[in-house]
């Protein structure tokens, strides 16, 4: 696993774009390319090509709310083998977490790392508790009809 957020993706650029374009993550190259600024962690196989990579972006859920690093993950579809997808999004979520819980202190600073769950296994009850394991806890938020996880710093 890599850890990128923060450094010169100058050089994978172009690798992170055709990984989703060619997995249908994403569908619009220009959103694509956006979101490469927005990439925290990858895993490679062997081989060295993508095969997981987690992003994170700044996001108000309202204007009542403090901030929070939203969270997303993709998975390459033919590695989504039982164990792997179960296990590879929890481990990029830690990894996140604290390289994230490292930055410095201050007043704009998020107050902590968010997730949603749009695939519905993650609401089994095994999974549940690895993400309560993880130290997240389930939250309700107002006209959002994902379930929406989240751990403090």
């Amino acid at each position: 696993m890599f850890w990128i957020f923060g450094s010169d993706k100058s050089t994978i650029k172009e690798h992170l774009v055709n990984f989703w374009l060619e997995n249908n993550a994403i569908s619009d190259a220009a959103e694509a390319w956006r979101r490469t600024d927005e990439v925290a962690c990858m895993i490679l196989d062997d081989q060295n090509d993508i095969v997981a990579v987690s992003s994170i972006y700044i996001n108000p859920l309202d204007s009542h709310t403090k901030n929070f690093w939203l969270y997303r993950t993709f998975v390459r579809p033919m590695d989504r083998k039982h164990w792997f997808i179960n296990k590879t999004p929890l481990i990029l979520i830690v990894s996140t977490f604290d390289q994230l819980s490292r930055l410095p202190k201050n007043k704009e600073r998020p107050s902590g790392l968010m997730f949603f769950v749009d695939n519905i296994k993650f609401n089994r009850p095994a999974l549940v508790k690895l993400i309560k394991g993880i130290g997240f806890s389930e939250i309700d938020i107002p006209n959002v009809d994902k379930v929406a996880w989240v751990r403090y710093f």
